[in-house]
């Protein structure tokens, strides 16, 4: 009776500890698994932040805002970062329109860099960028655009 009673107690003490180990290896398992969620999601998070301002030339016109300014320009003017500094001041003001730039370096928008600018169009297909260009677009069209010196002249006075 007392061998029985033994082996009986031995069966519950290893369900026991076959229960608490299968508990642990749940409770590692939603650690791990909530550990790696939540790292993809705050990168997710600062990947969307970062995308959201850079943009393709065939979304040009068709951005929420109805008013909002785009700074296409290759990577390889010099003058970008000057443009990008004064866009930085110009955004840090409480009242201000949204800037996207567009990256003419980028093989998505190399179909759109001509020898020479078009960018009086009705379809944004027929777009056509030769060099560092602002465009200013209200209500999906091109309302002004600045090219060359003006760029930095006019972003001066946007940023003062």
């Amino acid at each position: 009776m007392k061998k029985k009673v033994v082996e009986e107690e031995l069966k519950v003490e290893n369900f026991i500890k076959i229960i608490i180990g299968v508990i642990a290896v749940f409770a590692l398992f939603y650690a791990i698994t909530y550990f790696v969620t939540n790292k993809n999601k705050s990168n997710a998070d600062t990947n969307e932040n970062i995308q959201y301002k850079k943009i393709i030339v065939g979304s040009i016109l068709n951005r929420s805002e109805d008013d909002y300014y785009v700074l296409v320009s290759s990577s390889s003017d010099t003058s970008v970062s000057v443009y990008e500094s004064l866009i930085t001041k110009y955004t840090s003001k409480e009242s201000h329109l949204r800037f996207y730039t567009v990256d003419l370096s980028d093989p998505f928008n190399s179909n759109y860099v001509a020898e020479e600018s078009n960018l009086n169009v009705e379809n944004i297909s027929d777009i056509r960028f030769s060099e560092t260009t602002l465009l200013h677009v209200k209500n999906n069209k091109i309302a002004s655009y600045r090219v060359g010196n003006d760029i930095e002249t006019y972003l001066k006075n946007l940023s003062a």
